[in-house]
């Protein structure tokens, strides 16, 4: 008898397309604090290359979010969640600066590469904190 495969359900793009604010966080210390490996497995369904054989293809059954709406969720959603929404989770005059600098554009990425997104610069408050 093979590893215990669970089945996972996490309908996020069926809720979002039924007109739910969805929000996306973060299992760690269970699972990595990555964002963008989070963005790839909301895009894609799949897991990490070097997740075995029992997690090779799709994780579930459930549609994979637009790449658009799973940044929202991580943004704006999230910041919704933490009561926040007046002051982080968008760009907008009002709002705290915070934002970061990507090394590329991920809408013109394959999904499968959104892991390997890096922060090229941080900005807080609108000043550089990590270059």
């Amino acid at each position: 008898m093979g590893p215990k495969r669970y089945a996972l359900v996490e309908p996020e793009a069926v809720l979002q397309a039924a007109g739910a604010r969805i929000a996306f966080g973060s299992d760690w210390p269970v699972d990595p604090l990555d964002q963008w490996f989070a963005l790839k497995v909301a895009a894609t369904r799949t897991a990490a290359p070097d997740a075995g054989p029992e997690f090779a293809g799709s994780l579930t059954s459930q549609p994979v979010m637009g790449r658009a709406a799973a940044l929202r969720a991580m943004t704006m959603g999230a910041a919704y969640i933490l009561r926040m929404e007046k002051d982080i989770g968008s760009l907008e005059v009002g709002k705290l600066a915070d934002m970061i600098v990507l090394d590329r554009n991920v809408f013109d990425i394959p999904a499968e590469d959104l892991a390997n997104v890096k922060v090229e610069q941080t900005m807080v408050g609108g000043r550089i904190v990590l270059p």
